[in-house]
């Protein structure tokens, strides 16, 4: 069976808007405050990433696509990591500042590199960010008193997991590039919204 792009985005989106949707309204419905709340933002993005990447897909918006679904994804582990950090009772004001600023630089570099490099434009700008925050987030879920739910220590491997995978994706992006046999085969677009898929679902 050929998967083309914009039916593995499709149900990515699917995926991602159940998950999404059923996260925000569990949330309002109990009134979460603090850290739900952030996780909340977390999804939220994630929902419209998913909405910004089949925008460009279907054709619709070329690099204003990309670029804010770029920077809405780094936004999905920089959420999860100050929800992470408020769950700790943790200052979030450096997280803070550094989410808005690594989602902006994002946005920026793909703005910029989109003319020449297409959708790729500004992507490892994307990679380095969502390494950053997955890893953090990943280490920020095992500090007490967070580590001491069963449940954190599953969103720490998923995040460690997505991290590793980025990582990956980075540096074979950086040494052999996008168009490489390595990288279109096993880590191009179609293998992460499949790994997103089971990452949500996990």
């Amino acid at each position: 069976m050929n998967l083309d792009l914009f039916s593995v985005t499709v149900m990515t989106a699917i995926v991602a808007s159940v998950a999404s949707l059923t996260f925000i309204l569990d949330t309002l419905l109990r009134r979460d405050t603090g850290p739900g709340r952030l996780w909340a933002v977390a999804f939220f993005c994630g929902l419209a990433t998913t909405l910004a990447y089949m925008a460009w897909s279907a054709g619709v918006g070329g690099a204003v696509s990309v670029a804010v679904g770029n920077a809405l994804f780094v936004s999905v582990p920089g959420f999860m990591l100050l929800g992470c950090r408020r769950f700790n009772d943790r200052s979030v004001l450096v997280s803070s500042v550094t989410v808005g600023t690594l989602a902006v630089i994002t946005f920026v570099a793909a703005l910029i590199e989109y003319p020449t490099r297409g959708s790729w434009g500004g992507w490892w700008a994307m990679a380095a960010s969502l390494v950053v925050f997955f890893g953090a987030g990943a280490a920020e879920s095992l500090r007490s008193p967070m580590r001491g739910l069963r449940s954190a220590w599953a969103l720490s491997t998923v995040l460690a997991a997505a991290g590793v995978f980025y990582a990956v994706r980075l540096v074979v992006f950086v040494t052999l590039g996008p168009q490489s046999e390595l990288f279109s085969r096993w880590l191009g677009s179609l293998s992460a919204n499949i790994v997103t898929v089971i990452l949500t679902m996990v």
